[in-house]
């Protein structure tokens, strides 16, 4: 499967309760449901300043995915045209749930888990979450864009 390996190590399944979903800010729903996002950027902060401090290339096949996410709290998982592993399957559902700043969602290629939602705008969302990279501690940074 196409489980980028940083991501991965970086995003490791958190176990958490699901709350109710009518939790969700209308605002942060609507921002985050608007329109399919694709990756922007992957690294790692080692001195958590907000900065990545190891930037992560992005590959082709990761270049054309794109996530959705959709008002019921489920999502899709495009993998694209191009695949990083012959196997990996063209579409995945995951669900999610967006609480107090945070995103908890098991989605592939991207999230397992939980992390804080740094910045959500119409454009970008940036996902915090601490961690450990090779034995160093840090936060894992995902950026995603419409």
């Amino acid at each position: 499967m196409k489980y980028f390996h940083f991501i991965i190590v970086v995003c490791a399944i958190v176990s958490c309760s699901q709350d109710d979903d009518s939790s969700n800010s209308g605002s942060e729903t609507d921002l985050i449901t608007k329109s399919a996002w694709k990756l922007d950027a992957l690294g790692f902060d080692i001195d958590k300043n907000g900065s990545i401090d190891l930037n992560v290339p992005i590959k082709d096949c990761q270049a054309d995915d794109i996530f959705t996410f959709s008002n019921s709290g489920s999502g899709t998982f495009n993998n694209g045209s191009v695949k990083c592993e012959n196997d990996d399957p063209a579409m995945a559902t995951f669900s999610w749930i967006l609480q107090n700043k945070t995103l908890t969602a098991n989605i592939p290629g991207l999230l397992s888990g939980t992390a804080a939602i740094n910045t959500l705008n119409t454009n970008r969302l940036e996902l915090w979450k601490d961690t450990t990279y090779n034995s160093i501690p840090g936060r894992a940074i995902v950026t995603l864009k419409h």
